[in-house]
């Protein structure tokens, strides 16, 4: 069974925008976790979604410049929301964050990129 073009965009979309709401929402929704050295949950929730996102795109376009232009998308709003969670109470934006949020995208582009469909839309 195919998938319709649209539909892939719609889920796809759907998914980033889930993960904005997430990202803006004030407050913590997270549970208390133990710190470790440059890693807490809220990390680890980052580096999957935006793995996840950049690597799932595949399904959505088989064009590399639709790709490489979703690809350079998910980092630039990697960097919008920590500039914009500078302004939301209880949250804290940074720099380092989304060197993070940069790093999962590549990761999630470079690990799956051999497998992406070639003949979709």
């Amino acid at each position: 069974m195919t998938i319709p073009h649209q539909l892939r965009w719609t889920v796809w979309l759907c998914a980033v925008i889930v993960w904005t709401g997430l990202l803006l929402t004030p407050g913590n929704y997270l549970p208390p976790q133990p710190e470790l050295p440059y890693l807490t949950a809220g990390k680890l929730l980052h580096m999957v979604a935006y793995s996840g996102l950049a690597a799932s795109f595949g399904w959505v376009s088989s064009q590399p410049k639709i790709r490489n232009w979703a690809i350079s998308g998910l980092i630039i709003h990697g960097g919008l929301t920590e500039l914009i969670q500078l302004t939301i109470p209880n949250r804290d934006g940074s720099l380092r964050d989304w060197a993070l949020d940069t790093v999962s995208v590549l990761i999630g582009w470079v690990v799956v990129r051999p497998w992406w469909p070639r003949n979709n839309r």
